[in-house]
C-alpha cells in the first residue's frame, strides 16, 4: 500500500531561546533549555535518564548498579529522598548507611552521570504516606499547604537535604543539575488552581533559598498537576496496576503516535469519578516535552498483576520520542527494596489510606534492572534506542513532529498505519510502529512510503513491517558529508564520524546516496567516498557494545552485560550452578498458607559475584525468611521470582531459608495477566527450586 506523507511547506518554529541555565563554574560547561528542547554547552543535547533509589539499595553495591545504568545508556541519574527513611523520628535524622544520600551522590559523581534530585516533601513513590512521617500526620495542621507549621518542617527537612549535598551542585563541579519540587501536586491531593501554584513557588523560593541552585527546576504535570513556573515533566506506563479493576484494562493509548503528552492512566486512582481526568494546568507549547515517569516497568500491587514486557516498555518510549519527547526518564529503571523502619515498614498500603496494598519490601516494580541487579530483556531492547538517541539526539531535538493524516489516532485501529515524523527543513525521520500490547496488528506487508518535500520527493523502496516490529527510517540524513536519502534500516549508531551502523530486522538493506542505490547485507559493508556502511539485524544489534579502544570507537559484540569502569570493560555472565538447592513442604496453616524448608549448598566457592535463587511457585504472596526474619517477599505473577543472595552471602552458611506461600484464590477480585493453574479453586504451591550463578571478567 502507498502513503504520501506531505511534509509542511512552513517549518513549525523550534525555538533557540533558554528559559533556564546554569553553569560549571570550574569547567565552564553550561546547560540550559528552550522552550523545545535541551541544551549543553550551547549545542541541542537529548537527554537520557534512571530512576534509583538509594535508599534501596544496599549502599556497597551503588557504583557497580550505577555502571550498569550507564551502560545501558542512562547519563542521568534521579532518586526521591523519603522523608520518613530519614527523620522516621521527630529531629532525629539518619544520613548513614543505605540513607547516605552525600556518598550516593558522591558515588554518581565518580561514575561520570548527572543527577536529578527529587527532594519531595511529599513524594509518593509508593512509600508509607507518600513518604510523610507518621508523626507529621499527626500534628494536626495543614498538610501540602502554605500552613506556617507545615512550611517550618519543610524547611528543616529541605536544609536537613541541603546539607547532605552541598558542594555537590553543577555549579559547583557536581553531578546534581535538577530539583524537583513536590509530586503530582495538585493531581494527587494538594491544592489546584492559583491556590496550588502559589504553594508550589513557595517550596521552589524556600528551596532556591536556602541554596539549591541548579539550571533545572521540575514538577511533574500530569492530570491537572500544578508547577508553579517550574519546568513539567510527564509519564507514560503500559498498564495501571493502580486502577481499581479486575479486569484486563482497555487498550493502552501509549502505543500510538499523538500530541497528548497527559497520559491519564497515571494516578487513575486519584482521578474523581465524576469529573473525570484533568487538563493541564500549563500550556505545553511554552516547555519541551521531558518525561520523569515513563515506565521502565510496572509495580505490582495485590490487586493487580501486569506483567510488562521488553516490547511493551521499548514500543513505549519508542511512540513517546516520536510524538516529541526530548528528554527520556524511567521510572523505575532500577528496582529495590524497602527498608523498615524502627516504628514501622516503609511500604505503601491500605492501611495507612493508600489505595494500594505493595509488598513489605520488594520494589523490583519489574524494572529495566531488577531488584537485586539483574538485568530483564527491556534492558537490551532500550539500549538500541538509547544508541540512536545519543548520536542522532541532536537532529531529533531540533525536529518537529508531523502526524500524517492517515496515522491511526486510537489504539483500537488496526486498518490504518502508525506513523509520525520528526524532521528538520527537509531532512528527518520516519517512526512506524506496528506493535500494540495486549493485541496482534495485521502485517504490513509492500509499504510504498513516500516523502514529499515541495519540489522534490523521497520514495522509500517496498518493505515490510510485521506485526510486533517497529522502526525509524532515516530521510536525507547528513553524515560526514554523505547525504544518505533514505534508508530501509534505522540508524543505530555512528563510530568515529565516518562509520554509521543500521540494523532491521531481516538483515538486509538499500540505502539511496547521491542517486545511487546500494544494497547492505548483514556482516558486510559498503565502504564510499566518506562513509562506511554496515548493516545488522535485530538480534546483532541487540548485543552490539560500541566501546572506545585505543582512541577508536569500536563495537563489539557480546551476549552479556557490559559494563565500564575507566578503561576496563567487565563481562558478566550466568551459568546454572553447579550444585542444587532442595525444598521439603514443613506445614500448612489453618488459613492455607504453605511453609517449605530450603536447603543451600554451599556458595560463592568458585569466584561466583553473584548468586540468585529462583523460587516457582502459585500463591497470592510468597514470602523467604531467614532464622525467622523476612529478608524477600514477592506478589505473583506468573513468572519466577529471583532473589539475589550476594547482599546476604555472610549470613547464609549455617542458616536455614523457609519460603511461606499464600493462597491465590480463583474467585478474588485480582487481575493476574499470567493466571496460575488453580486446584479446586485455589493456587498454592512450591513447584521448584534452582541455583543461577553470575561471573564476571574484565576484557
Amino acid at each position: 500500500m502507498k502513503y504520501i506523507i506531505e511534509l509542511p511547506q512552513k517549518e513549525s518554529t523550534v525555538s533557540p531561546d533558554l528559559k533556564f541555565k546554569g553553569r560549571n563554574l570550574k569547567s565552564g560547561e553550561f546547560l540550559g533549555v528552550t522552550k523545545d528542547y535541551f541544551t549543553k554547552n550551547g549545542q541541542p543535547w537529548f537527554p537520557i535518564m534512571g530512576e534509583f533509589h538509594f535508599s534501596r539499595y544496599p549502599e556497597e553495591y551503588w557504583e557497580e548498579e550505577i555502571l550498569k545504568m550507564k551502560a545501558g545508556g542512562i547519563e542521568i541519574i534521579a532518586n526521591y529522598v523519603f522523608w520518613i527513611y530519614h527523620e522516621e523520628v521527630e529531629g532525629n535524622f539518619i544520613w548513614e548507611g543505605q540513607r547516605n544520600l552525600r556518598r550516593f551522590v558522591e558515588v554518581c559523581q565518580k561514575c561520570g552521570v548527572f543527577m536529578f534530585l527529587r527532594i519531595g516533601p511529599w513524594s509518593h513513590g509508593e512509600c508509607r504516606n507518600g513518604g510523610f512521617p507518621d508523626w507529621l500526620l499527626a500534628k494536626g495542621f495543614e498538610l501540602r499547604s502554605d500552613n506556617p507549621n507545615y512550611l517550618a518542617k519543610v524547611n528543616k527537612v529541605y536544609r536537613q537535604i541541603y546539607q547532605q549535598v552541598e558542594g555537590l551542585f553543577f555549579k559547583d563541579d557536581g553531578p546534581i543539575i535538577g530539583i524537583q519540587i513536590e509530586n503530582e501536586y495538585g493531581h494527587a491531593g494538594g491544592f489546584d488552581g492559583e491556590k496550588g501554584e502559589a504553594h508550589m513557588r513557595t517550596l521552589t523560593g524556600m528551596a532556591k533559598e536556602i541554596g539549591f541552585d541548579v539550571p533545572y527546576y521540575t514538577a511533574t504535570g500530569w492530570g491537572g498537576a500544578v508547577i508553579g513556573d517550574n519546568l513539567p515533566v510527564m509519564g507514560a506506563y503500559v498498564d495501571a496496576p493502580w486502577a481499581d479493576s479486575a479486569e484486563q484494562l482497555p487498550l493502552n493509548d501509549n502505543f500510538i503516535f499523538s500530541d497528548d503528552r497527559n497520559d491519564n492512566g497515571i494516578g487513575s486512582d486519584y482521578i474523581d469519578s465524576v469529573t473525570g481526568p484533568k487538563k493541564f494546568s500549563f500550556d505545553p507549547s511554552g516547555y519541551p516535552y521531558a518525561t520523569a515517569e515513563l515506565g521502565g516497568g510496572l509495580m505490582v500491587t495485590k490487586d493487580r498483576r501486569p506483567v510488562a514486557s521488553g516490547k511493551d516498555t521499548e514500543v513505549m518510549v519508542f511512540t513517546r520520542v516520536a510524538s516529541g519527547a526530548n528528554l527520556v526518564g524511567y521510572y523505575m529503571y532500577h528496582g529495590g527494596t524497602n527498608l523498615v523502619g524502627k516504628l514501622s515498614t516503609f511500604n505503601e498500603s491500605k492501611k495507612t489510606g493508600s489505595p494500594c496494598d505493595l509488598p513489605i519490601l520488594s520494589y523490583d516494580f519489574q524494572g529495566v534492572i531488577g531488584e537485586y541487579g539483574q538485568t530483564h530483556e527491556s534492558f537490551d531492547f532500550l539500549r538500541l534506542q538509547h544508541l540512536f538517541l545519543v548520536d542522532f539526539g541532536r537532529e531529533v531535538a531540533t525536529s518537529s513532529v508531523f502526524f500524517p493524516e492517515f496515522n491511526a489516532s486510537n489504539p483500537e485501529n488496526f486498518e490504518q498505519l502508525r506513523v509520525s515524523v520528526r524532521h528538520s527543513q527537509d531532512s528527518g525521520f520516519v517512526f512506524l510502529n506496528n506493535y500494540q500490547r495486549h493485541a496482534d496488528l495485521p502485517d504490513r506487508n509492500d509499504i510504498e512510503l513516500q516523502i514529499d518535500l515541495g519540489d522534490t520527493q523521497i520514495k522509500f523502496p517496498k518493505f515490510t513491517l510485521k506485526n510486533g516490529q517497529n522502526i525509524v527510517l532515516p530521510f536525507n540524513l547528513n553524515v560526514n558529508g554523505t547525504v544518505i536519502e533514505y534508508a530501509t534500516s534505522q540508524p543505530l549508531c555512528l563510530l568515529n564520524d565516518d562509520n554509521i551502523v543500521f540494523w532491521n530486522y531481516t538483515g538486509g538493506c538499500e540505502y539511496k546516496i547521491g542517486g545511487k542505490i546500494y544494497k547492505g547485507q548483514t556482516g558486510t559493508e559498503l565502504n564510499l567516498c566518506n562513509l562506511n556502511i554496515k548493516t545488522l539485524t535485530r538480534e546483532e544489534a541487540q548485543k552490539a557494545w560500541k566501546i572506545n579502544r585505543e582512541g577508536k570507537e569500536v563495537l563489539i559484540f557480546n551476549e552479556a552485560l557490559l559494563i565500564e569502569n575507566g578503561k576496563v570493560y567487565t563481562e558478566i555472565s550466568s551459568k546454572p550452578h553447579t550444585a542444587k538447592a532442595t525444598f521439603k513442604e514443613i506445614k500448612t496453616s489453618e488459613n492455607g498458607d504453605k511453609f517449605f524448608k530450603i536447603i543451600l549448598p554451599e556458595l560463592f566457592q568458585d569466584g561466583e559475584r553473584d548468586v540468585y535463587l529462583t523460587i516457582d511457585f502459585e500463591g497470592s504472596l510468597a514470602n523467604l525468611f531467614m532464622d525467622g526474619k523476612l529478608v524477600a517477599d514477592w506478589f505473583y505473577t506468573g513468572l519466577p521470582w529471583n532473589v539475589g543472595l550476594k547482599r546476604f552471602r555472610n549470613d547464609l552458611s549455617g542458616k536455614e531459608l523457609t519460603l511461606q506461600v499464600k493462597p491465590l484464590k480463583k474467585d478474588a477480585p485480582i487481575y493476574v495477566e499470567i493466571p496460575p493453574k488453580y486446584v479446586k479453586g485455589i493456587a498454592c504451591n512450591l513447584f521448584s527450586v534452582s541455583l543461577i550463578s553470575e561471573f564476571e571478567k574484565n576484557i
